[in-house]
C-alpha cells in the first residue's frame, strides 16, 4: 500500500480491496454520486469499480488515480480523492466523501492537500477543477483555492458547470 500524502487528519493513499465497505457505502448512496454526477452502483458494480482502481496503480490503463480518504484516528474510510491527468489545460483534482462526512471541513482539507502535493511532487504547472453548479458544498471548497474561469451546460452530463483552474504560479497565495 502507497501514501500519496497526509493531513492534520488524513491519510491519502492507494484504494484496497478491504475497503469495499466504505466505498460501496459511497458508490451505492445515490444523494453522494448526483453530486458528481455519476450513476448509483450496486455492491457488484462498487466491486468490479474497486478492483478496476486497485489495479490501475501499477498498469496505468486509465488517466487517472483514485486514492482513498482514511481517517488518521480510526482507519476509517472517509471517501476518494483524484488526480486526471491528459487535459491539456492541466491536471485535474476530484474528491467524492461519504455523505455522513460532510460539512466537517474534510473535502477542503483533502483539496489543499491535492494542491499542495501536486505543485511541491510533481511537474504539474496548472490545476483545474469542474463542479455542477448545484453541487454548492464543493462550490465553496473549490472558490477557497481556485479561480472560476469559464462556466456553461456540460451535454455529457446534463449539467450546468463551473471551470476552475489555479496555476502554481498563484500558488503561494492561498
Amino acid at each position: 500500500m502507497s501514501t500519496l500524502f497526509t493531513t492534520e487528519r488524513f491519510i491519502i493513499r492507494q484504494l484496497l480491496n478491504s475497503d469495499i465497505g466504505g466505498f460501496a457505502d459511497l458508490q451505492c448512496n445515490k444523494t453522494a454520486m448526483d453530486m458528481v454526477p455519476d450513476k448509483t452502483m450496486t455492491l457488484e458494480e462498487a466491486k468490479i469499480d474497486l478492483d478496476i482502481r486497485v489495479n490501475n496503480y501499477p498498469t496505468k490503463v486509465n488517466n487517472f488515480d483514485v486514492w482513498a480518504v482514511i481517517d488518521k484516528d480510526n482507519d476509517e474510510f472517509i471517501g476518494t480523492c483524484a488526480i486526471v491527468y491528459g487535459d491539456p489545460k492541466g491536471v485535474e483534482i476530484g474528491y467524492r466523501l461519504r455523505e455522513k462526512h460532510w460539512n466537517k471541513g474534510i473535502a477542503t482539507e483533502v483539496a489543499k492537500g491535492l494542491i499542495d502535493f501536486i505543485f511541491s511532487q510533481t511537474d504539474h504547472k496548472t490545476i483545474i477543477a469542474d463542479v455542477s453548479k448545484s453541487n454548492i458544498g464543493s462550490v465553496k471548497v473549490l472558490q477557497k483555492f481556485l479561480t472560476k474561469v469559464n462556466e456553461g451546460y456540460c451535454e455529457e452530463y446534463k449539467t450546468y458547470d463551473y471551470n476552475y483552474e489555479l496555476k502554481k504560479s498563484d500558488y503561494n497565495k492561498i
